[in-house]
């Protein structure tokens, strides 16, 4: 799972440049990363 915790730190990263969610998931293909975002994207709607 420290894989996860690396992903989450880029994107907070990337959030507070701006980078929209679905722009950070197609710069990093990694089946964690996506799974991750698909989770987080879940508890948004």
């Amino acid at each position: 799972m420290d894989e996860i915790r690396t992903i989450k730190a880029l994107w907070k990263k990337h959030r507070n440049e701006g980078e929209s969610l679905r722009a950070f998931a197609r710069r990093y293909e990694h089946p964690a990363a996506v799974a991750w975002l698909a989770h987080k994207a879940r508890r948004k709607l």
